[in-house]
């Protein structure tokens, strides 16, 4: 029991270690793509953050106002109207959506990768020469010079991803406490039969 117990907390030593070791890899990354992105860093969370919840409960309230249009028994072309509007409000917030990732984020975003590239090889001109002799430092070298920009993206895009969660989770939960469970329900489904 004692040899298990401690080979228990020597998984959980080790698995602290290697979660803080991620956090501190996805702090540094971040904070060198921050240093050449932050205006994109910061367009990603309002699009993320803003804009999408906004969707949701736009979405949500056309769906509240077409089932209310349904139970009074409104006419069709008012009903029609309603989803249309529906229609059209996606389809504006898509455009605007892919217009800016399209027009500024995807060439800022290369931008930043040549910054970065850049620092690399501005570090990499203060080493000496003869560690590229040595297949370790220069597997190394080749991998950080490939991969360091993408890194950086990838842990921005992570950070972002998080955020947007946050965003996400506390929009369904106000929508959940504002409206009747039923058109809940219908738009929540909705959703996700749109991510599918």
């Amino acid at each position: 029991f004692a040899l298990c117990s401690k080979t228990i907390m020597d998984v959980k030593r080790n698995m602290k270690m290697k979660s803080k070791c991620f956090q501190n890899q996805i702090w540094f990354f971040f904070r060198n793509y921050y240093k050449y992105g932050a205006k994109v860093f910061w367009i990603n969370v309002f699009l993320v953050c803003v804009l999408s919840p906004l969707g949701a409960i736009i979405g949500l309230n056309v769906q509240r106002n077409t089932v209310n249009a349904v139970m009074a028994q409104e006419s069709l072309p008012k009903i029609i109207i309603i989803i249309i509007e529906l229609i059209v409000f996606q389809c504006v917030i898509g455009v605007f959506l892919n217009a800016v990732q399209t027009c500024f984020v995807d060439i800022e975003s290369q931008k930043i990768k040549c910054a970065l590239t850049r620092e690399i090889y501005s570090e990499c001109l203060k080493i000496d020469y003869r560690n590229f002799d040595n297949p370790e430092f220069y597997n190394c070298y080749a991998w950080t010079i490939k991969e360091y920009g993408t890194k950086c993206r990838d842990a921005m895009a992570l950070i972002v991803r998080l955020l947007g969660a946050i965003a996400g989770c506390a929009t369904w939960i106000a929508l959940f406490f504002s409206v009747n469970w039923r058109i809940f329900i219908i738009t929540l489904l909705t959703v996700v039969i749109n991510t599918i």
